[in-house]
């Protein structure tokens, strides 16, 4: 429920995303990144999402990204591929996930007057920066912190019953990458650091 909730208010209220609309979406086949790939797609939008390897692009593929760049070593083959596919305008949202190791590359591929959504820092916190850069482009940039979405109880209600709406229409599903017994948490951890997983791992208590 949780990344349910957070993925469709990232879609709904950090950025209405529109049909037509070319977004770009870190970690696009891990647990919030996957469910926003399927609402990005339900939503009509052109979705460009990062990956990590081939085998997670074909998951992202499945799940509704129309383009893929698997990453390596830094982004500027998602920086040439986003020039590519919008005539160099840029997206009209990113939303960015990794935090430090991203932030000038989400810089360099919106377009004007467009959308950085930061919603996580998995690469570490943005250093000390001076926003004036935001100007280059008019660039609106939005910090997302689930929680603040749902402070009253008509909110909380609201986002769940938008959610559930994309899952009763079969446009957003969990994807489970495995259960784990409880006793095996450890190595849950060790899976999740490894960055061998995608969508959601579940602990089994006996």
């Amino acid at each position: 429920m949780l990344q349910g909730l957070t993925a469709t208010g990232l879609v709904t209220k950090s950025y209405a995303v529109q049909k037509g609309d070319w977004i770009v979406i870190y970690a696009a086949a891990g647990g919030v990144g996957l469910l926003l790939t399927q609402l990005g797609h339900a939503l009509g939008a052109h979705v460009i999402g990062t990956v990590s390897t081939e085998e997670k692009a074909a998951i992202a593929r499945a799940n509704g990204a129309e383009h893929v760049v698997v990453i390596n070593n830094g982004y500027e083959a998602l920086e040439k591929k986003v020039s590519e596919l919008t005539n160099g305008q840029g997206v009209d949202a990113v939303f960015d996930s990794i935090g430090q190791a991203t932030f000038d590359s989400s810089l360099n591929i919106v377009r004007r007057m467009g959308t950085l959504v930061l919603f996580g820092s998995a690469s570490g916190k943005i250093p000390p920066t001076n926003f004036m850069v935001l100007g280059g482009k008019n660039v609106k940039l939005t910090v997302t912190i689930f929680f603040n979405f749902i402070t009253t109880r008509e909110e909380f209600e609201a986002l769940y019953g938008e959610a559930m709406g994309y899952l009763e229409r079969g446009q957003l599903k969990a994807v489970i990458h495995k259960v784990y017994p409880i006793e095996d948490v450890q190595q849950a951890h060790l899976d999740l650091e490894g960055r061998k997983t995608t969508g959601k791992l579940l602990l089994k208590i006996q």
